[in-house]
C-alpha cells in the first residue's frame, strides 16, 4: 500500500546491467493496481537513472491516462483510466521493432489507446546500471498513490492468450510456468514483514521497501485469489 507521499520499492540495478546496453531484447511488464488517485502524476514501474532522469521503460498514471513510454518519453502508447474503486490488471509490451506489437492490455483487453513519438531502436536502450523501481518514477515527487501487488517481468513478448491466462478474470494466475525473470509477489513468502521483497524469478534481484510502504489485505478479487496457487 503506497501512500502517494515518498513510498517506493527499490529492486537495484541487477536487472537493468541483465538487459545491457543497446538492448535488441523484447519486455513484458505485468502488474496489479488499485489506484486511490488517478488525476495525479504517479508511478507503478520505472527502469531508469532514478531522481535524475526519465526513464528507459515507465508505466505511470497521470490526468487519468496511463502511460507505457520508452527510451526517456521518446516513444509513449496511452489509454484513458479514471477508476479508483478496483483493482485491475495491465500487461504492458515492448516488442523490439515492432512498435504495432508494442501493446498495453487492461483486465485480459488488449486497449487500442494511442502512441506517439518515434519508436526506439536497439541503440536507443540502454539499461545497463539503471535501476529498477516499483511505485513511482523519475524521483520521489511521483510515487504512487494506491495499491500494486503482483509485479513480473519478461525479456520477451507475451501473446495475448498469455496475457488473458494471467488475468484470469479477475482472480491472479501463477506465473511460475512462464518464467519470469523478475516476480515481486508482495508479502506472499515474506510474511507480510519486513523490509524485502523477493523477486521469485530468475534474476534473484530482490526489492527493498524504501520510506515504509505497507503490506496490505486487500487483495485482486481479495481471498478468491489465495484459492489460485
Amino acid at each position: 500500500d503506497f501512500g502517494g507521499t515518498n513510498e517506493y520499492v527499490d529492486c537495484g540495478t541487477g536487472l537493468g546491467t541483465a538487459l545491457g546496453d543497446n538492448y535488441a531484447g523484447s519486455l513484458t511488464v505485468s502488474l496489479w493496481f488499485k489506484a486511490d488517485v488517478t488525476n495525479g502524476d504517479d508511478g507503478l514501474f520505472y527502469i531508469g537513472a532514478h531522481s535524475s532522469t526519465l526513464g528507459e521503460a515507465t508505466i505511470y498514471l497521470n490526468g487519468n491516462v496511463l502511460y507505457w513510454k520508452f527510451n526517456q518519453s521518446a516513444w509513449y502508447r496511452y489509454v484513458a483510466f479514471a477508476d479508483t474503486t478496483s483493482w485491475h490488471h495491465l500487461v504492458c509490451v515492448y516488442a523490439t521493432g515492432s512498435e504495432a506489437n508494442s501493446k498495453m492490455y487492461l483486465d485480459g483487453v488488449v486497449q487500442a489507446g494511442s502512441s506517439g513519438g518515434s519508436f526506439p531502436a536497439a541503440a536507443d536502450m540502454d539499461l545497463a546500471g539503471l535501476k529498477t523501481i516499483i511505485g513511482t518514477y523519475y524521483d520521489t515527487s511521483h510515487t504512487f498513490n494506491g495499491k500494486i501487488d503482483e509485479v513480473a517481468i519478461w525479456n520477451s513478448v507475451l501473446t495475448s492468450a498469455q496475457v488473458n491466462d494471467i488475468y484470469n478474470g479477475g482472480v491472479p494466475a501463477a506465473l511460475t510456468s512462464l518464467s519470469p525473470i523478475g516476480w515481486y509477489r508482495f508479502g506472499e513468502n515474506n510474511a507480510g514483514t519486513g523490509t524485502t521483497i523477493t523477486d521469485q524469478g530468475s534474476g534473484t534481484n530482490n526489492g527493498t521497501l524504501t520510506n515504509s510502504p505497507t503490506f496490505s489485505r486487500s487483495v485482486p478479487a481479495e481471498d478468491a485469489k489465495w484459492n489460485n496457487r
